[in-house]
């Protein structure tokens, strides 16, 4: 599955958004403050305004279990996991690998999986009027 969105956020100021990832599931790896959680409000306002089933998880989520996330994913066709180091275990990240949806982890530290495979990983790039996403190679296997 790949996910293309170009699409204009209005809010009090107007964002460029720019999203290309070529990956079902997307791990955008990269410091604090550079757009991540904003980019998944944005995405969020996107789902909602054109009617795309998605869920959103976040710090608050740090003591739910596998069966939450079963649970509460359902039929969303987006799932956006927001500082996913608190939360995020290997058991649940092959769960969203083979999900068939489109999963976007934002998290900094991937060192404690097994495995990754099949996963891309990419950088946000904001700038206060655009944000978009760039895939890198890391050229790392994990």
């Amino acid at each position: 599955m790949k996910m293309r969105i170009n699409w204009v956020y209005n809010g009090l100021v107007d964002i460029t958004l720019d999203i290309n990832l070529d990956d079902t599931v997307a791990i955008l790896l990269d410091d604090s403050g550079t757009g991540k959680t904003f980019m998944f409000k944005v995405l969020s306002s996107y789902c909602v305004i054109n009617q795309i089933r998605c869920e959103k998880f976040d710090y608050s989520d740090e003591h739910r279990n596998l069966e939450y996330f079963r649970n509460t994913i359902g039929d969303a066709e987006i799932v956006l996991m927001d500082n996913a180091d608190l939360y995020m275990t290997q058991e649940l990240l092959d769960y969203l690998k083979n999900s068939g949806k489109q999963v976007i982890i934002s998290i900094k530290h991937i060192e404690k999986f097994t495995s990754c495979e099949g996963c891309g990983f990419y950088t946000v790039d904001y700038d206060g009027k655009s944000l978009k996403t760039v895939r890198e190679n890391y050229g790392f296997a994990i």
